[in-house]
C-alpha cells in the first residue's frame, strides 16, 4: 500500500450516487483513497470481513436493510471499523442519531463534493483512533481503581476474619438487585465496587470488638458504627469515576429516618445506597456471624426484608431482591 493510502468501502445501491461520488474524487483530483463498492449490507458485511478497509461508507436505504438498523448491522458486525453515514434529503436529524449509534461523521447527498468526502473519510478513521486511545486510557485506569479496591478488601479481610467473602457476596446480589431495576451499567459498576468496599472502615475497629463471640453492647454497637466515616475518610482519598464514597455513606441509612449517620429519609438516599442497604440485610443474617450462636438463614432475611419493605427499606429494591432469589438469579453458595 502507498504511503497514507486509504482503502474504503462504499455501501452504497444507487447506481446514479456511485457514479457521483466516483465523479467527485476524479475532479477534485484524489489519489490517496482506493475506493470498492458493494450494493447491499449483504455483501459489504462480506466484504468487510474478507478484506482489509480503513473506512466504511454506509447508504441507510439499502435494498436489504434500511436506516439506522443498517449502520447498527455493521457496527454490531465490526465494531472498530470508522464509518461515515450518507443519507439524503438534507436529513440533518439522521445523521446526528446516526453519530449517536456509532457512526464517527455523516455527510448529506447532493451537498457534499469530494474534498468534503475525502475530509470526512480522514476525520472517521482518526476519531476513531482517538476514541480508541480513550478508550484504552479508561481501561488502564479502571484497572488501577480495581486494583485499589482489591488491596483494600485484602487488608480489611485480613483485620476481620468473619468478613472473608462477604464483600463479594454484597457485591453479587446489589449487582443482581440493579440488574433487575434495569439501572445503567455505569450505575451498576458504582453499586458494586460500593459494596466491595462499604466495610473497609471496620479496619480502624479493634479486632476484639469485631471477633467477640458474644452479642455487641451499646458502647460496642456505637464504635462498630463509626467505620461508615472511617470508610469514607479513606475512599475520598480516591478518584473513582463514580460516587462510591457517597454511597458508602449512606448504605446504614433507612427510608423511614431511623438509620444512620445522618438520618436520611426516603429519596434523598441514593438508589445505589438503598440497595446496598437490602443486599447488606440479606448477606448478615443469611451468613454466620460470631456473635450469633444459630444463623437465621435466608428465607428468614427475607422475610424480614418484606417486613422492612417501605419502612427501613425501598419497596421496589426489596422487591426486586425478592424476584432475583426467587427466580434463581443470584444464589449463595
Amino acid at each position: 500500500m502507498e504511503q497514507d493510502k486509504i482503502k474504503a468501502l462504499v455501501i452504497e445501491d444507487n447506481p446514479d450516487d456511485v457514479r457521483l461520488i466516483k465523479e467527485m474524487f476524479r475532479e477534485c483530483g484524489v489519489d490517496t483513497i482506493d475506493l470498492q463498492f458493494s450494493g447491499s449490507l449483504e455483501d459489504g458485511i462480506r466484504l468487510l470481513g474478507a478484506s482489509t478497509f480503513d473506512v466504511v461508507l454506509i447508504d441507510l436505504g439499502l435494498p436489504d436493510s434500511q436506516g439506522l438498523e443498517t449502520l447498527k448491522a455493521v457496527r454490531t458486525k465490526y465494531p472498530e471499523m470508522p464509518a461515515v453515514v450518507l443519507t439524503g434529503h438534507a436529513d440533518e436529524l439522521t445523521g446526528m442519531e446516526a453519530v449517536r449509534c456509532g457512526a464517527q461523521d455523516y455527510l448529506i447527498k447532493g451537498h457534499t463534493d469530494g474534498h468534503a468526502l475525502q475530509s470526512s473519510i480522514r476525520y472517521a478513521i482518526e476519531r476513531e483512533k482517538l476514541e480508541n486511545r480513550l478508550q484504552d486510557t479508561a481501561d488502564r485506569l479502571l484497572r488501577i481503581v480495581n486494583g485499589t479496591v482489591d488491596a483494600l478488601i485484602k487488608m480489611a479481610e485480613i483485620r476481620d476474619m468473619y468478613n472473608v467473602g462477604q464483600q463479594h457476596r454484597v457485591a453479587g446480589l446489589a449487582v443482581a438487585i440493579g440488574g433487575e431495576l434495569g439501572l445503567p451499567a455505569v450505575q451498576i459498576e458504582c453499586v458494586r465496587t460500593a459494596a466491595l468496599l462499604h466495610d473497609i472502615g471496620k479496619v480502624a475497629i479493634p479486632p476484639e470488638i469485631l471477633n467477640r463471640p458474644e452479642r455487641r453492647g451499646q458502647l460496642e454497637t456505637s464504635i462498630e458504627q463509626t467505620h461508615v466515616q472511617v470508610s469514607c475518610d479513606i475512599l475520598r482519598g480516591i478518584e473513582f469515576p463514580w460516587p462510591v464514597t457517597e454511597v458508602v455513606m449512606q448504605h446504614h441509612e433507612m427510608m423511614d429516618g431511623s438509620g444512620f449517620p445522618g438520618g436520611l429519609k426516603g429519596d434523598r438516599i441514593m438508589i445505589e445506597a438503598r440497595i446496598l442497604a437490602v443486599a447488606d440485610e440479606v448477606d448478615e443474617m443469611a451468613v454466620a456471624r460470631p456473635w450469633r450462636p444459630v444463623t437465621p438463614g435466608l428465607e428468614t432475611a427475607l422475610a424480614t426484608i418484606s417486613e422492612k419493605r417501605g419502612k427501613s427499606y425501598d419497596p421496589r429494591v426489596v422487591d426486586a431482591c425478592l424476584k432475583v432469589f426467587r427466580e434463581g438469579k443470584y444464589k449463595y453458595g
